[in-house]
């Protein structure tokens, strides 16, 4: 069951830090998680010559346009952290572009 952002005691959001991670996510689109859950971070290990994508679905195969939670753009450098709290409800698949490398973090 995916952990849930919390709420410090002076009522600020604290965003879901992510218990799970893929590394050396790069090829094909992926299924990174079945279900619910929170994508945390994406780490670029090497920049794609495409855009990566990630997606609220169940399947690759169900990736669209219209269940597009996040897009790391063409050429982003090495070394670039995106910092998220993007809830997914079916399930996450990451399509990581050519040539691109991701980390994936989610909870």
């Amino acid at each position: 069951m995916p952990r849930a952002a919390a709420v410090s005691m002076a009522h600020e959001l604290i965003a879901a830090s992510g218990l799970s991670r893929s590394l050396n996510v790069a090829g094909a689109a992926v299924l990174i998680e079945a279900g619910a859950g929170r994508l945390c971070r994406v780490f670029v290990g090497a920049p794609g010559s495409a855009a990566a994508a990630f997606h609220d679905a169940a399947t690759v195969g169900g990736a669209s346009a219209a269940n597009l939670i996040f897009v790391v753009p063409s050429g982003a450098p090495a070394g670039s952290v995106y910092g998220l709290d993007a809830p997914f409800a079916s399930g996450l698949v990451a399509i990581p572009g050519s040539s691109g490398v991701l980390a994936i973090v989610w909870t």
